[in-house]
């Protein structure tokens, strides 16, 4: 017997997990193009940096390189939320979840061990709380797409995207 809150449960932690995974690649892409001249050089100093990391990484970066007040106010606000994305995110992912016997079909028990008070936090939720969760974040890293799209059109750092598709692309070659 499948038991349909902790389904629906994983599909939202996991639109929530994939969205994030998302909002991290076009942040760490744009770091990969302001590091210039080789995005793999760039691949190689995110690889393993966290959310808080990579956020400072790009902040110091994009100040350093970028001059326009507007661009720079943009970026900042993008990475207000891309910060808001990641508490957001953690507060999900790292919980346990109580599914209790005879709860209304949409609860759900959110179990957190917290640092400010001693002992756990216990929270209802419901399932519409973390898909909307998911959508924000997912929301971000659509923002950070775009962003990075303006930038490459404002001529801020070359199109890198040959050389950056054909290191991935040598299976595809082998195949025509």
């Amino acid at each position: 017997m499948v038991d349909r809150r902790r389904e629906t449960l994983f599909i939202n932690l996991g639109h929530l997990s994939s969205n994030y995974n998302d909002l991290e690649h076009w942040l760490s892409y744009l770091i990969w193009m302001l590091i210039g001249s080789d995005p793999q050089i760039g691949m190689i100093v995110t690889a393993r940096m966290n959310m808080s990391s990579l956020l400072t990484l790009a902040k110091r970066l994009f100040d350093y390189q970028i001059e326009d007040r507007q661009d720079l106010a943009a970026f900042d606000e993008l990475l207000k939320e891309s910060n808001q994305a990641a508490e957001r995110r953690n507060k999900y992912i790292h919980s346990v979840w109580g599914l209790e016997f005879g709860a209304p079909p949409e609860s759900i028990t959110r179990i957190k061990n917290t640092s400010k008070k001693i002992g756990l936090l216990v929270e209802e939720m419901s399932q519409e709380a973390i898909s909307e969760e998911a959508d924000f974040v997912g929301g971000v890293s659509r923002k950070f797409f775009m962003f990075n799209a303006y930038l490459m059109g404002q001529g801020y750092f070359p199109d890198y995207s040959n050389k950056f598709f054909n290191m991935f692309d040598t299976e595809l070659d082998e195949e025509e």
